[in-house]
């Protein structure tokens, strides 16, 4: 049970270093964004209000989804009202878009070669909100929280995406 637990906080870890290196794009053609992960929630969310940020000058430094510049019209929209405990609010728009999630992994071994591999997922069509107003966020959240397949988020969250993509 303990190396189970050190194999997770290992890969929490790892995970929130990759997605502050633009491994996350959402479009068609894809845009980067830059997330928080969130292990205790199922929202995909972009695009925090800087103004009301507890770290304005980080979230004016990162990228902003466009929907505008996306192919993929969505529809079809429902109203996106997140609260993260004390941390913060935000309220906007979902949209569905395609999501692409990538990984460079490097290992290296002792007195061999070092091994470069770069994976990458799309989960097509993956339903996420776009904010129009928040508080005390920097920038956006990928929950991988239990979606159950639409049971706790009413659509298919990250998790379920890729589980049903394959």
């Amino acid at each position: 049970m303990e190396n189970s637990t050190s194999l997770t906080v290992g890969f929490q870890f790892q995970t929130r270093i990759r997605l502050a290196e633009n491994s996350v794009f959402i479009g068609s053609p894809p845009q980067p964004v830059i997330l928080n992960l969130d292990t205790g929630s199922s929202e995909l969310w972009v695009n925090p209000s800087c103004a009301t940020s507890d770290l304005p000058h980080l979230c004016q430094s990162l990228p902003v989804y466009v929907h505008s510049k996306s192919a993929i019209d969505s529809g079809n929209r429902m109203n996106l009202n997140y609260t993260h405990g004390v941390i913060g609010q935000c309220y906007g728009e979902y949209y569905v878009e395609n999501v692409t999630l990538e990984c460079m992994c490097c290992f290296k071994f002792p007195f061999r070669d070092t091994i470069l591999i770069h994976l990458a997922q799309t989960i097509k069509y993956q339903e996420f909100g776009v904010a129009t107003n928040s508080s005390r966020f920097s920038m956006g959240m990928m929950g991988v929280g239990f979606g159950e397949v639409g049971l706790v988020t009413g659509y298919f969250n990250i998790i379920d995406g890729l589980y049903e993509q394959g």
